[in-house]
């Protein structure tokens, strides 16, 4: 009776762990980056925005800006180009 409760609990608890709320880092494919200094995730060597080559793979959360000019998001956080940016880098 207790293994059953313990396998249980068990199976539970890793069910749980599968579920991603953000918490655990998003690791792309090897083709993805992110660029240190201004957190764009890009494909390639060099960052197109400030030709950076301090790159990342991988990183917490991600915002997309679609309209730098109109957006009080992009604004705050001193964006200037269109793109998919990381909040938190690996």
């Amino acid at each position: 009776m207790k293994e059953s409760i313990k396998n249980q609990r068990r199976k539970k608890s890793e069910n749980w762990n599968n579920f991603n709320f953000g918490r655990k880092l998003e690791v792309f494919d090897k083709m993805r980056k992110i660029c240190k200094k201004c957190k764009l995730i890009f494909k390639g060597t060099e960052c197109p925005i400030c030709h950076s080559t301090n790159l990342a793979d991988g990183f917490r959360g991600k915002i997309i800006i679609i309209d730098p000019e109109n957006s009080e998001l992009a604004k705050k956080l001193n964006i200037k180009q269109k793109g998919e940016y990381a909040i938190k880098i690996k």
